[in-house]
């Protein structure tokens, strides 16, 4: 460590101090070791070796404590963290990759640090596990002695203290929070004494603060830089820390932070991001929480969900195995996990830690930004058809709608990065590209946006490319079937809807699994739907008229079992004439019915009206006749 032109002599080996983590030993030998330097300046500690060795021995046994399991509101009895423990990859923080540049290459956490006795700032997304991570590090530092082995101390600092520290101008947060965790009474000299020697008395305190840790060969765990709500203390925290990096020699730190919260360069330290779980570590960490087979059927039963993306942050992973834990499946409903998810990034985490991120704009708090990310995830897709935008074209969205919220024009970047940064939802995934975090909330999203709009979207090119949010904002809107024979009625039929579109919106349709009310309209809306679909089939194969290639016959026939009263042959043949029959490949008969002459036609549901003039349909799409008969 350096003060002034002077370096300290290298602290003695490991070995001469016995066993790391020997604190009377730690205590003795750092204090004599600083007691030279002291007094040049008249300086002396008069905390008594015994208090000092009392308050690390507490330290440590919190931290132990602190280390050892993992809980959260919807499993307070938590888990060991042993026991669930899957390590993390890193690869070089997103924004400083280049668009080009592959993040594919790898390497594990603890390895990197342990190779490396220097400085780290350890970036992540919310959820990501970077507080699991620290706390994997306190527990192996504790347990394996030959892990990290350069350092003979770790000390965590939770900086959301500094939230409700004493206010200042100095960069003096940290020295002050780890003096008080040593409780390190400093004496000064009477010359020193006095309002206006402040600043003399903060240098040497700093200066003593910085040398304790280098001759303990301190590890400092701070975590959570981003819990810090008020700028000014972020950016005294981000000065002390630049002179901690210049000051500490057999000491160094650990900065655990979102991405996208800390952009500042501090000399002498390394940057580093957590990657998202792969598939073989979620099958890991399910195996670890659940059991072998359990986890295995979670795993089974996630794999066929449309939020399965959402498992690759540990947070979230780890919420849906106790939310199948209780239950032995996941939710029915995607509806509930998407919920559930955004309101956990939104609001629930933080609040579970007592953190409050302030907005730099007013009433943009976490309902309001919800809606914000749902009017985004609308426009991107609508105008650009994909899950990464550019800058340019996220400037472009932002104009249009900036003015819906009270947001200033010329702030996109600003409020994007206030939207990562609280929220993790929407992130910049490299320089000058952007990305929702999981491409199934992104859709969620858009399709919240869509189900609060007054009515459906007359924009039929934008619903041409939105089956998957078309069929969610199905699934969320209050009356499903409703919603369902709206869209069916009123703007498929307006269209030539394509092959693509109909197969994603059904299968993403029954995914979502909406609760459909009994009504006869939407047994009428079933019937339009594949009549349109099989109409453009046929039209694009230019089929014989025997036989029919029906794709999504057992798609449309599991869409049909859902909904509840559906139409029996018998109504039909009040309004339409049997024109002629197909069939498929498989031998089933396809109907194919045209609307009789009015004055031909006798009294039917009024509901018949919605239907197209010609119509096709299956015998597995329609109702049973009265006493249980077949249609024939």
């Amino acid at each position: 460590m350096t003060s002034g032109s002077e370096q300290l002599v290298p602290f003695a080996p490991l070995a001469q101090l016995a066993l790391r983590g020997a604190v009377p030993k730690l205590v003795g030998a750092a204090i004599d070791r600083l007691e030279s330097r002291l007094k040049r300046v008249k300086v002396e500690i008069s905390t008594p070796p015994a208090e000092i060795e009392k308050a690390l021995s507490d330290h440590q046994t919190d931290l132990r404590k602190w280390a050892a399991e993992i809980s959260f509101a919807d499993s307070p009895a938590g888990r060991r963290l042993k026991d669930v423990f899957i390590p993390l990859d890193i690869f070089t923080p997103r924004k400083r990759n280049s668009p080009t540049k592959s993040r594919a290459v790898t390497v594990d956490l603890e390895d990197s640090l342990a190779s490396h006795k220097q400085s780290w700032i350890v970036f992540g997304q919310p959820g990501a596990g970077k507080t699991t991570a620290v706390k994997h590090i306190c527990e192996r530092f504790f347990d394996d002695h030959k892990f990290l082995a350069d350092f003979q101390l770790i000390l965590r600092i939770n900086l959301r203290e500094v939230n409700v520290a004493p206010q200042t101008n100095a960069p003096e947060y940290l020295a002050r929070i780890i003096q008080d965790l040593l409780h390190l009474r400093i004496a000064y000299p009477q010359e020193l004494v006095g309002d206006q020697n402040v600043g003399a008395r903060r240098v040497i305190r700093d200066q003593i603060v910085a040398d304790w840790l280098s001759v303990s060969r301190a590890l400092l765990i701070l975590d959570g830089f981003d819990e810090i709500t008020l700028k000014q203390r972020r950016d005294l925290i981000v000065e002390e820390l630049r002179h901690f990096s210049e000051q500490l020699t057999d000491a160094a730190f650990i900065l655990t932070t979102r991405t996208g919260e800390f952009s500042a360069h501090i000399e002498h330290t390394k940057s580093i991001e957590i990657q998202p779980f792969s598939q073989k570590q979620i099958s890991r960490f399910a195996s670890l929480w659940l059991g072998s087979g359990d986890g295995r059927r979670f795993i089974s039963q996630l794999n066929k969900s449309p939020y399965r993306d959402t498992a690759i942050k540990p947070l979230t992973l780890a919420h849906l195995c106790v939310i199948f834990e209780k239950s032995k499946k996941i939710p029915s409903k995607p509806k509930t996990v998407y919920r559930k998810i955004v309101r956990l990034l939104l609001e629930d985490w933080d609040q579970e830690k007592s953190v409050i991120r302030e907005s730099a704009y007013a009433n943009f708090e976490a309902d309001r930004k919800e809606e914000f990310l749902a009017n985004l995830a609308y426009e991107l897709t609508r105008l650009f058809k994909t899950t990464t935008f550019s800058r340019d074209r996220l400037i472009r969205c932002y104009k249009s709608i900036h003015g819906n919220f009270g947001l200033p024009e010329s702030h996109a970047a600003k409020v994007v990065a206030e939207l990562e940064t609280h929220t993790g939802l929407f992130v910049q995934s490299d320089q000058e590209n952007y990305e929702f975090s999981h491409k199934s909330l992104q859709e969620f999203l858009a399709a919240e946006f869509i189900v609060r709009l007054p009515s459906i979207p007359n924009n039929m090119i934008a619903l041409q490319i939105m089956p998957n949010e078309l069929a969610i904002a199905t699934a969320i809107s209050s009356q499903p079937s409703e919603y369902l024979t709206q869209l069916v009625v009123h703007h498929f039929s307006q269209i030539r809807t394509s092959f693509e579109f109909t197969r994603s919106f059904v299968n993403r349709l029954l995914l979502e699994d909406p609760e459909f009310e009994e009504t006869p309209r939407v047994g009428y809306a079933l019937i339009a739907l594949y009549s349109q679909y099989l109409r453009a089939i046929m039209q694009h194969d230019q089929q014989l008229s025997l036989f029919v290639r029906d794709q999504l016959g057992k798609e449309f026939f599991a869409l049909g079992q859902k909904i509840r009263q559906r139409v029996t042959l018998k109504e039909l043949d009040s309004e339409f004439d049997r024109a002629k029959e197909s069939y498929t490949f498989e031998g089933e008969v396809v109907w194919r019915l045209t609307r009789k002459v009015r004055k031909q036609a006798r009294l039917g549901r009024a509901d018949l009206s919605i239907l197209p003039s010609e119509i096709f349909l299956r015998e597995n799409l329609l109702a049973a006749q009265p006493g249980g008969a077949r249609p024939m």
